[in-house]
């Protein structure tokens, strides 16, 4: 693994039959966040280098984030055959505290309005099955949703 000049980050892998399961090994995965995480916190301006939303501890989750103008959208899959009791992520830097979040799944019939689970730039959240996505809206401001309450 090699950072040159904290602008090029290379890290070498191998194809395994074409597969870039490699990518997704769980050590391979907390280098690449934690040098990412560095970087930004040694440029000095956060606005400098961005960081990803990133789960933690989970290289077959995936986070994808969506800008919207007074909202974010975060789908999170589980592409493993486990179960996760808690997921953990690491948001970008770029997405401050929100008002109000919402998560969508497919055990709900409805939109269900959750406490806030976010301390130090990550989100916590409980139980995502396997092979299940989930959808969660991050209000940046007070926006009324017709929804359950977290039960």
């Amino acid at each position: 693994m090699v950072i040159y000049n904290n602008k090029v980050f290379v890290l070498p892998y191998t194809f395994s039959d074409g597969r870039l399961t490699s990518l997704l090994n769980s050590i391979r995965q907390e280098a690449i966040q934690s040098v990412l995480t560095k970087l930004q916190q040694d440029s000095g301006n956060e606005s400098e280098i961005l960081s990803p939303s990133m789960v933690l501890n989970a290289p077959f989750v995936n986070v994808y984030d969506y800008d919207f103008e007074d909202r974010k959208v975060l789908i999170v899959v589980n592409a493993s055959g486990d179960d996760f009791d808690e997921v953990r992520i690491k948001l970008s830097s770029h997405i401050p505290n929100p008002e109000s979040i919402y998560e969508i799944s497919r055990s709900s019939a409805d939109m269900v309005k959750l406490d806030n689970h976010i301390s130090d730039g990550e989100f916590v959240f409980k139980g995502l099955k396997n092979l299940e996505l989930k959808a969660f809206i991050l209000n940046m401001v007070n926006i009324g949703f017709p929804v359950m309450n977290h039960m």
